[in-house]
């Protein structure tokens, strides 16, 4: 029972972890910034990206006028640098820059995914942070491939420079301009991709030197076979004097490989974690391989949380282990044990009003699960359907300002659950009390107040918590039972976060809902189980 008890856990700790995990967060807009020049004989290369990739962070929709914004920013550094590197009178012999482009993706990344040519190593699983970290790898290695040399610029946008307008958001809800703040995140790997410094490019060109260089009274055209063959000369003095010869790129090459490793494992161990709590320790194995591959931050705190819980399960397993070995002395024939599948119905006796709030109500709830209850101790965990109470929020205007009505919504969830508590075993019955929760998770809505809908899921209470006494009696000579219960439900009021609601009088108007009336919901209710024993 025990081992039912912990993996019932884990599952609601997952649960909850990603009910804690703000979803817009993770799906708003991220850019990186980058601009390609070549010399116009081809004989120089450069590409100049962004150091990092920047998401906003205090909003959640896409903007054009952030990319302008960017785009404008970053062309000013550019062509600083361009003034900065220039070695020869003429310009088709020092490098020019092309446009300036701003790769962006939105939370919507899987549609422009679709006809993007980096597309082959972004699954269903990433959010648009990672997606847009593994489009930016497959730029940069496909650049480089064409024989481009790559440097990353620590370019920051001028939120506060000549081109800040490009970053003013106008905020409906609020009914101002709001500036537009970045997170810098997933910086390039200096190992892999060199910072530039002012000179590098100018280096470059004095090696390649000019197309054309002159002398007293004569034009002389450089040779490019007297140059090949002076390389030739210097190479086999090079490798005369050493065993191997250098090769500058070569631990370029070896971290790009290693990377796409380690991306490639992160990406198994990330399908794996999304799988659910049952195969955390073979995504652990994933994480740790990429982690020798190519170490990161980010796939570090994967392994860090899963360790975490791994930790907790092996506490929690071997606390349940002992309990079941104190059991098993006091009750070697197991007489005292009952355990059940079972289905549940709760909703029964319901009368909200006769506890705590005139507000009507129909709350109930169809169950899945598994009980048991052996020498004192009960545990239940539950998988359902359940329709809250009647939640009744406050209205508020674009100026905050209360409207003067409130809306009165009902909300349907998935639920899972979790009871512990206390027993009498006695023959075939057992009566019991317990203590338990269930996370719900919005599965819709019913809007009761007439003139009102919502084009988007408000925000609702997630969390139940009950106390449940009943009784389970096993028919003498079968596996089937019957139990029913008395709960005693609560659940705590909510702060929507202005989700937009239509009122149908005024649809022109912005009104939004701000918080449920009440701090808790408490209300009563009785259920019917029928039970398999195993």
């Amino acid at each position: 029972m025990h081992k039912i008890f912990t993996v019932t856990v884990l599952l609601l700790l997952s649960l909850r972890l990603s009910a804690q995990q703000s979803g817009p967060v993770s799906e708003r807009p991220a850019y990186f910034i980058y601009t390609a020049g070549e010399r116009t004989d081809k004989k120089l290369k450069v590409l100049l990206i962004s150091t990092y990739i920047y998401r906003a962070k205090n909003f959640s929709f896409p903007s054009d006028k952030i990319s302008i914004g960017m785009s404008l920013d970053f062309s000013s550094t550019i062509l600083q640098i361009e003034r900065d590197e220039k070695l020869f009178p003429a310009d088709y012999d020092n490098i020019t820059f092309s446009a300036v482009k701003v790769n962006d993706l939105y939370g919507n990344y899987q549609q422009w995914n679709a006809t993007h040519q980096y597309h082959d190593e972004v699954t269903q699983h990433d959010n648009s942070l990672s997606a847009l970290e593994k489009i930016r790898v497959a730029l940069i290695n496909d650049y480089q491939k064409h024989g481009y040399r790559v440097y990353q610029v620590n370019f920051s946008p001028q939120t506060n420079g000549a081109n800040q307008t490009s970053y003013s958001i106008y905020d409906e809800k609020a009914g101002t301009y709001r500036k537009t703040e970045f997170d810098n995140l997933e910086p390039l790997s200096p190992l892999w991709i060199p910072p530039f410094k002012k000179g590098d490019i100018k280096e470059q060109l004095a090696r390649i030197g000019g197309s054309v260089s002159s002398s007293p009274g004569v034009l002389v055209i450089e040779s490019t076979g007297k140059s090949q063959q002076n390389t030739s000369k210097s190479s086999k003095s090079t490798s005369s004097g050493s065993s191997s010869s250098t090769d500058p790129d070569k631990w370029k090459r070896e971290a790009d490989a290693r990377m796409w490793e380690a991306a490639m494992l992160e990406a198994k161990g990330d399908t794996l974690y999304n799988m659910g709590t049952l195969f955390y320790m073979q995504a652990l194995e994933q994480y740790n391989a990429a982690q020798r591959a190519f170490p990161s931050a980010r796939v570090q705190a994967k392994i860090d949380n899963i360790n975490a819980l791994a930790n907790f399960a092996k506490a929690l397993n071997n606390g349940m282990k002992q309990v079941d070995e104190g059991v098993e002395k006091l009750d070697p024939h197991k007489k005292t044990r009952h355990a059940y599948f079972f289905v549940n119905y709760t909703g029964l006796l319901s009368s909200y009003s006769k506890i705590a709030n005139p507000n009507d109500h129909a709350a109930k709830g169809v169950f899945l699960g598994v009980t048991g209850h052996r020498t004192f101790f009960s545990f239940e965990a539950r998988l359902g359907y359940v329709v809250s109470p009647v939640y009744e929020y406050n209205v508020i205007d674009v100026e905050k300002r209360p409207a003067a009505n409130t809306v009165r919504i009902q909300q349907n969830s998935a639920a899972l659950g979790l009871s512990l508590g206390l027993n009498i075993p006695i023959r075939n019955v057992v009566i019991y009390g317990m203590y338990g929760f269930e996370c719900m998770m919005t599965t819709g809505q019913k809007i009761l107040t007439a003139g009102y809908h919502v084009d988007e899921t408000p925000t609702y209470p997630y969390l139940l918590t009950k106390f449940t006494f009943g009784t389970t009696f096993r028919i003498p000579r079968t596996r089937i039972g019957i139990g029913v219960q008395y709960n005693l439900n609560s659940i705590t009021g909510e702060d929507d976060g202005a989700s937009a609601i239509i009122d149908e009088k005024a649809p022109a108007e912005h009104y939004y809902l701000y918080s449920t009336t009440n701090e808790k919901y408490k209300f009563n209710n009785g259920g019917i189980s029928f039970c398999w024993s195993f």
